[in-house]
């Protein structure tokens, strides 16, 4: 990702405008798309059936949760903790697993 662009889960650095430039969100689909594209990589290498959505939202964890239930998803996997800080688990990633009718896998 660019220095200064703001990323998916950044909080009020991406939302505080309500508007989002092209370039800025060309820079985060193009981290979006490196970032599945090395999972979806070796999760076909593994052999494991997977579905991979992306999306830009106010509130991650609801898009999160609301695709996987509209995919019928039997699990989601997530980080630990996003890119804002240290913290044992992201703020999203407790929102998720608090919220999320599927079960939420989480991995450091």
């Amino acid at each position: 990702m660019p220095e200064g662009v703001p990323t998916l889960f950044s909080g009020d650095k991406l939302y505080g405008s309500g508007v989002l430039g092209p370039r800025t969100r060309a820079a985060i689909r193009a981290a979006a798309a490196a970032a599945l594209g090395s999972v979806e990589r070796a999760a076909r290498a593994a052999g494991v059936p997977h579905r991979s959505a992306r999306t830009l939202a106010r509130s991650p964890w609801r898009a999160i949760t609301r695709t996987a239930a509209a995919h019928g998803c039997d699990l989601i996997v997530m980080g630990t903790r996003g890119v804002r800080g240290m913290a044992a688990l992201g703020s999203q990633t407790l929102k998720t697993v608090a919220n999320s009718r599927v079960p939420v896998l989480v991995c450091g």
